[in-house]
């Protein structure tokens, strides 16, 4: 039995976990936070969530392809509820003695076709040897705050929106967010709601649209997802709809650039709560700050500036043939199909074919086209759907739409006119499950058609 360490015990280690046990495997998860969960653990075990913010995924679109969500409280749950439902996935599977809590790995490195994995646990230095390696410690690692001029000289707060939590020291304060994506704009509109700043200003880029997490669908309201994810629509169908649901914020006549979903933001702006200001942060002043060469005072700046990814375990050797550039925040990495590299791949676990050499080397390529494209796109790999379906079909769980079609048109039209969800790819093809595939398909489905809000 092959052992596969595994780097990371969010929703992606466990899942990793998880299906290598089904390969026959036998992984080790290593984990340097006292319990699971990654970003969604708990605030006081390193969490990164702050108390009040809910998914912007409804748990039909996020819950695991294999796994039912079956508390159905809050259709876009909280921190606590992701955190309950990766603790029963890790009850259900059974892979609570696969977890390495407390231990931190310190490098990683190839011998041959060995990987020789250094830790520290329990205060001590040890050293394994896997056949295989992943790396599910997710993109979000260390806050990323840009260098301004002048920050010294600022008497007022400054923090990154991983420091941000219930904004009770707010009141009749100048706050400043800087960002525009969905962390900027709950932010912002929570100060608004919630306290009684003097005044909030978002500072943004580009325009962009907001969505709320239940729009009009039909004659009701339904989750946003379930509305915008559905086979049947075209890429361009999509980005039109999300311009007619969304409030979209278009201040110099530009195209929006890309969505963001927030509930109460654009009543927060409409009400002159929230002012929107395009443009960056240039320079720190006492008591204020410059964007545009004007001056905003401001008493907390609060970046919601993203992430940047970390590898502190790998040798430069390593980071240099993935191509590793931290500083990107969009394509930090370049990998095939953002998932993995040729270099390291010669065998997936023994269950599928690897493609054409050539045909990695030609998905580098679109890799790297992706990370100088400009302007940048919000989501690097565009459409949604399309990405899905396509690593679907390089790992042979893509439903057969043809035969389906022919042989079974209720689940045909259920995976093309509903919903797409994870559990589709369950459907077929190795780890499959039809029964709790077309199941949580329909639920997905019926959620879409009955929902209202």
């Amino acid at each position: 039995m092959g052992r596969v360490a595994i780097i990371g015990a969010g929703p992606s280690g466990l899942v990793a976990a998880k299906s290598a046990i089904e390969c026959g495997l036998n992984p080790v998860v290593f984990e340097q936070a006292s319990t699971y969960g990654g970003i969604w653990r708990p605030r006081v075990q390193g969490g990164f969530i702050w108390n009040n913010m809910h998914a912007n995924l409804s748990y039909y679109c996020g819950m695991f392809s294999d796994y039912s969500w079956n508390n159905e409280a809050d259709c876009f749950p909280s921190q606590q509820a992701i955190y309950e439902y990766l603790g029963k996935y890790i009850d259900e599977f059974k892979l609570k003695s696969y977890l390495r809590f407390n231990t931190s790995v310190i490098s990683i490195k190839k011998h041959e076709n060995i990987w020789q994995v250094d830790r520290l646990e329990g205060g001590e230095n040890k050293t394994e040897e896997f056949e295989y390696i992943i790396v599910a410690t997710g993109i979000f690692t260390e806050p990323y705050v840009p260098d301004i001029k002048g920050s010294e000289e600022f008497e007022g707060e400054v923090l990154h929106s991983k420091e941000y939590d219930v904004p009770n020291n707010f009141r009749n304060k100048k706050v400043v967010v800087i960002g525009g994506a969905f962390s900027g704009a709950e932010i912002s509109a929570e100060i608004a709601t919630t306290t009684l700043p003097e005044k909030v200003i978002n500072i943004i880029n580009e325009p962009f649209c907001v969505l709320k997490r239940y729009v009009p669908y039909k004659t009701h309201h339904s989750p946003v997802d379930l509305v915008l994810y559905i086979r049947a629509k075209e890429g361009p169908q999509r980005r039109e709809e999300i311009t007619k649901l969304g409030y979209c914020h278009n201040s110099n006549s530009q195209e929006p650039h890309g969505y963001i979903i927030a509930d109460s933001y654009e009543e927060e702006v409409k009400g002159g709560r929230i002012s929107i200001v395009e443009g960056k942060i240039q320079e720190f002043k006492k008591e204020s700050i410059i964007v545009n060469g004007t001056e905003v005072p401001a008493d907390i700046v609060i970046f919601a500036t993203g992430y940047k990814l970390k590898l502190p375990f790998f040798d430069e050797a390593i980071t240099k043939k993935l191509e590793f550039f931290p500083d990107d925040q969009l394509q930090p990495l370049i990998l095939h199909k953002a998932t993995f590299h040729l270099i390291y791949i010669t065998w997936l676990f023994g269950k599928i074919s690897l493609p054409e050499y050539e045909v990695m080397l030609k998905g580098l390529e679109e890799e790297r086209k992706i990370r100088n494209k400009k302007p940048r796109p919000q989501f690097p790999h565009g459409d949604y759907i399309n990405f899905a379906d396509d690593i679907a079909k390089e790992i042979k769980v893509l439903p057969d739409f043809d035969e389906l079609r022919r042989n079974n048109p209720h689940v045909y039209e259920l995976f093309l006119e509903g919903p797409m969800v994870g559990s589709n790819y369950r459907y077929s093809g190795f780890g499959s499950n039809p029964e709790l595939a077309v199941k949580l398909s329909e639920k997905a489905r019926k959620a879409l058609e009955q929902q209202s809000k």
